[in-house]
């Protein structure tokens, strides 16, 4: 049996459709093996939203024709469109797929069409991850993204019902909805992620459905409320935030000030007071001032974010930030960015803490040092000492201490 080895980098979206090629190639016979193993074809899903990713998603290529030179090598990803003149420079490559090839990659790749009966992720998992929607038509000045994947689309309401369903009756008890703009998911077919999210609900054995990424402005009312009310969704909510300084927000093209991104926090927070948010946050973006930087680090503070996701500003080619003047020195963005990892530390401990003495339901997904490691409603990580299951199962703990990393506790 011929072998096929995978590398994914990137963000959860890359991951799932990563699933979908490791089901095609199992399907058309080829055996999985280890990446650094010798495999007659490699698939390398790239990244491109910085400069690193990128250059990370050419290091496997690279890679891969090391380990094995007459290998075929499939390039699928952001990397395709966003850094093909690098990626152009490698010789014996099978194949790029851009974004509009992906659907035919079993044809593409395998030389045939196979049948349409792909689970939506690898059934090891506890937590099911559901690709809803592609694409961003935003065009942040700093992002290559819109470029990468192209215009906004939406997996159909209906079919997105049925794999949740598929993905219920194979055992998965949390859903976790992912996409690159999700909160567009359904504007160009006259529905929304709120309609998406009222029929899912109704699914009898799904118990968890999580929202992963979502824009501030893309949170309304009747999707706050709906959110509030209804059990089965966590209360976490993962907000790109991205500068705390209004000055830098209109130079990044980003489509909400301050004084809205607070005003909408404090509705999420009336609405429920116990959620989670988290976000992301850009350390160096061109021409930000010290004064800017300490304003971004005063309003992540008051903000009061469970945690952050840091990326220090990285130069991107087709993008607007590009062509701007007043670049930072590299030292201090990563100044910058070590200062924000320290916030991000403190804003972690301070969120975990909180839970001390109180009870979470987690749901467990795997062994970790003489107890259970999984995930509460709030994104809580959570080790249950003292207990052993085979996973996949919901409990009440009770938190008994944290770290900076981890919140611990026992059964309740």
């Amino acid at each position: 049996m011929k072998t096929f080895a995978i590398a994914t980098l990137g963000c959860k979206v890359n991951s799932v459709e990563s699933d979908r090629y490791i089901q095609i190639m199992e399907q058309g016979d080829y055996q999985q093996v280890d990446f650094k193993d010798k495999a007659d074809l490699y698939i390398i899903n790239t990244c491109a939203v910085t400069n690193a990713a990128a250059a990370k998603s050419r290091q496997r290529i690279a890679q891969a024709q090391r380990l094995n030179p007459k290998a075929q090598i499939v390039v699928v990803g952001c990397s395709v469109a966003a850094d093909f003149d690098n990626l152009s420079k490698f010789k014996n490559i099978e194949a790029f797929i851009s974004q509009d090839e992906k659907a035919d990659f079993d044809r593409i790749v395998l030389k045939k069409e196979l049948m349409n009966t792909l689970a939506a992720t690898k059934q090891s998992k506890t937590r099911a991850f559901l690709k809803i929607q592609d694409g961003c038509e935003q065009f942040c000045s700093f992002c290559v993204i819109p470029i990468a994947r192209g215009p906004e689309t939406s997996v159909q309401l209906d079919e997105l019902v049925t794999t949740t369903q598929q993905l219920v009756a194979a055992g998965h008890q949390e859903i976790v909805l992912t996409g690159i703009h999700i909160g567009k998911y359904g504007m160009k077919d006259e529905s929304s992620l709120l309609e998406l999210l009222k029929e899912l609900v109704c699914i009898d054995g799904l118990q968890r459905i999580r929202i992963s990424s979502i824009e501030i402005t893309e949170l309304h009312d009747d999707l706050l409320e709906f959110m509030a009310n209804e059990p089965k969704i966590a209360k976490h909510l993962h907000i790109p935030l991205q500068s705390g300084s209004d000055v830098v927000l209109k130079a990044m093209n980003r489509p909400y000030d301050m004084a809205y991104f607070f005003k909408r926090v404090a509705k999420i927070r009336t609405l429920m007071p116990d959620i989670m948010i988290s976000s992301d946050v850009i350390a160096g973006f061109v021409n930000e001032s010290e004064a800017q930087f300490q304003e971004t680090i005063a309003n992540i503070e008051a903000l009061d974010f469970g945690f952050l996701h840091v990326f220090p500003y990285s130069k991107r080619k087709q993008t607007k930030a590009m062509q701007m003047k007043h670049h930072l020195p590299g030292d201090v963005i990563k100044a910058r960015t070590q200062t924000l990892l320290a916030v991000s530390k403190a804003c972690r401990t301070k969120y975990y803490q909180s839970y001390v003495d109180k009870n979470v339901s987690v749901l467990l997904e795997r062994h970790h040092k003489g107890g259970m490691f999984g995930y509460s409603e709030h994104y809580l990580p959570v080790v249950v000492k003292d207990y052993k299951c085979d996973g996949n199962q919901f409990v009440d703990v009770t938190i008994t201490h944290t770290t900076d990393t981890m919140c611990y506790g026992v059964l309740k």
